[in-house]
């Protein structure tokens, strides 16, 4: 299968890598000029298919696009995916569909770093391992790597959102361990007048 990863960055990368160990050909787009990333060339695994400053083509042979969370969800690129009847997914959705512990998504405005940080230090202080990841640090791909659960319990993760348009991309849960919880709005305390 041939895969397409929209965005060289950090999220690209770690698409690119781990599409690249699961014996998939990869493609990778930028608009971007090689010029510009060089650093990012010099981190994507070999045997990709790099294709910078121009997306005509892109899709060509394609059978599922990875768009990385700078990519506007209805970018030109992205748009004529859907109309080709291509699949479009996203490096969250990848890893939702490959964890097997619990995930913890933190969405809003403002305070979602700070916010993650402290739910990973209060989860780390049970008995399950946790992982922080998404916006924080290393990509939630690159935090995937095997951590020992013990006492056969799942793992945890938290990790930060992407932008909301790019938790479109996510794909309902299936099955009875699957479940999405919402949480409410905190409000600010009124002050007395």
């Amino acid at each position: 299968m041939t895969a397409l990863v929209v965005g060289a960055a950090r999220s690209g990368i770690a698409l690119a890598t781990h599409l690249i160990a699961a014996g998939d050909a990869v493609r990778v787009v930028d608009r971007k000029p090689a010029a510009e990333l060089q650093d990012e060339i010099a981190h994507m695994p070999g045997g990709v298919d790099l294709r910078l400053g121009d997306e005509r083509g892109a899709l060509d042979g394609v059978h599922i696009v990875y768009a990385s969370p700078g990519v506007p969800w209805d970018s030109p690129l992205l748009n004529e995916a859907r109309a080709r009847g291509i699949a479009i997914s996203s490096e969250i959705d990848l890893f939702l569909k490959l964890n097997k512990g619990t995930v913890v998504g933190i969405t809003g405005t403002n305070g979602k770093t700070t916010t993650t940080a402290l739910t990973g230090v209060v989860l780390g202080a049970g008995k399950r391992p946790v992982v922080v990841g998404g916006n924080i640090g290393d990509t939630v791909l690159d935090r995937r790597a095997p951590t020992p659960s013990r006492r056969g319990h799942p793992q945890h993760h938290a990790r930060p959102p992407r932008p909301p348009w790019h938790l479109r991309s996510v794909r309902r849960p299936e099955g009875p361990r699957d479940s999405v919880r919402r949480s409410g709005r905190f409000r600010r305390p009124q002050r007395p007048r």
